[in-house]
């Protein structure tokens, strides 16, 4: 039976044949501290960071899982000097896709959002096609919420104050694009870093491939059916690309899986974890207390409000059910969260997750009581139709030094 390696702790977990990679030596005081003033967090200027450390295993005895497959190389996998390997199983924008829509609330009772539910609806016709705001790829920044919405305007003017040190309106509007990161490209171009990160990474792995055979139906059809499909598949439309005039198109033909498509690459068919399997957690304070408001008012509730949300969510536990064949478990029955000092060693806490509920509505209320203005007249229900016409008219009229058109990863 497969059982998370001794590596998980540290302790090693590579095979015997060589010595294994560790990134750091992991040293932290026995003593926990109990948290009960979650606001110690951002006044006490000794502290850099908030961090946890998930030991996880896949839900089989054999160890081998699938990472994600990226364009053009497949695995993102990092081999370092000593010939170790470390795969992503999970990216640090993928995380955050995946956390960010735990705060998405249907409750009607506005006192219990801790974030406004602003809705984008694309399409008011059966299928009604609507996403969240905090589902859209660049959040507060994304061209289709800025130029296609009313609440573009809005969200225009709190870049701007953000430009000049006052981060508060657009916490009013769009938390999230300050917990999570956002880069404004198409406006002021301020681009701010991630309060809450996360990460899921697999260390000490080896490649597995896979090969199968896929067989169709054409057997079990006669020669005349045969022939007609041929026929079919000759004499298709003209404008069918080459693809179409092949049987296999439409799964009638036998078709081998033992290489990539354009490779003599074989197939990938995940990797063996030999090592760690572990999920990295961190809320980096340096980044949260550098979010100023207009005064000293704002700016403590502006942060704490902030702390509450990184708690929050990064408290919560993700299904970890990640992609087919990426099925995983936390392997420890509870979690150990470091405060990082700027000097010294990382210390353990222990808090109450009731606790952190309760600090999160309470830090949320002051900006509860500005919601109703700031969305004015959309106001509770926060659906906002995209007029598309609007981001097109914006495309063709930008001028070409006046937008940063390089892909952001978000």
């Amino acid at each position: 039976m497969w059982a998370c390696p001794d590596g998980c702790s540290g302790s090693g977990g590579a095979s015997p044949a060589k010595q294994p990679f560790f990134p750091m030596q992991r040293r932290f005081s026995s003593m926990i501290e109990t948290i009960t003033d979650f606001n110690a967090l951002l006044t006490d200027d000794n502290l850099v960071a908030i961090r946890l450390t998930q030991r996880l295993a896949p839900i089989t005895d054999t160890p081998v899982i699938f990472p994600p497959t990226y364009a053009n190389i497949g695995y993102d996998i990092t081999t370092f000097s000593d010939g170790t390997k470390v795969v992503t199983i999970d990216s640090i924008p993928s995380q955050a896709n995946r956390l960010e829509p735990l705060l998405y609330t249907k409750d009607k009772q506005t006192e219990n959002w801790l974030v406004p539910p602003v809705t984008l609806v694309f399409s008011h016709e059966s299928p009604r096609i609507q996403a969240s705001l905090l589902e859209i790829g660049h959040r507060a920044a994304d061209a289709i919420v800025l130029y296609g919405t009313d609440l573009g305007s809005d969200l225009q003017k709190a870049f701007k104050d953000l430009q000049h040190g006052n981060a508060y309106p657009l916490a009013c509007i769009a938390p999230t694009s300050l917990l999570f990161g956002f880069w404004d490209s198409r406006g002021t171009g301020q681009k701010r870093p991630r309060i809450l990160r996360a990460q899921i990474r697999a260390w000490d792995i080896e490649v597995v491939y896979t090969a199968s055979q896929y067989r169709s139906v054409w057997e079990y059809l006669n020669e005349s059916q045969r022939q007609s499909i041929d026929d079919a598949v000759k004499n298709g439309k003209k404008s069918a690309n080459a693809s179409e005039k092949k049987r296999s198109a439409w799964g009638l033909a036998d078709v081998p899986n033992v290489y990539r498509p354009q490779s003599h690459d074989r197939v990938l068919g995940g990797v063996w974890v030999r090592g760690r399997l572990e999920r990295d957690v961190v809320i980096n304070l340096i980044a949260l207390r550098a979010l100023k408001g207009a005064d000293a008012q704002q700016t403590n509730a502006l942060q704490r409000y902030l702390l509450g949300l990184a708690l929050w969510t990064g408290t919560q536990d993700l299904d970890l059910y990640l992609r087919e064949g990426c099925l995983l478990r936390y392997a420890d029955p509870n979690d150990q969260w470091m405060t990082v000092p700027r000097r010294g060693d990382p210390r353990p806490v222990e808090w109450n997750r009731d606790q952190i509920n309760a600090y999160a509505q309470e830090t949320a209320a002051p900006f509860r009581t500005e919601w109703p203005t700031v969305f004015g007249d959309y106001w509770p229900h926060l659906e906002y139709p995209v007029h598309i016409e609007g981001v097109a008219r914006t495309i063709k009229n930008a001028k070409d030094d006046s937008l940063n058109l390089e892909d952001d990863p978000a």
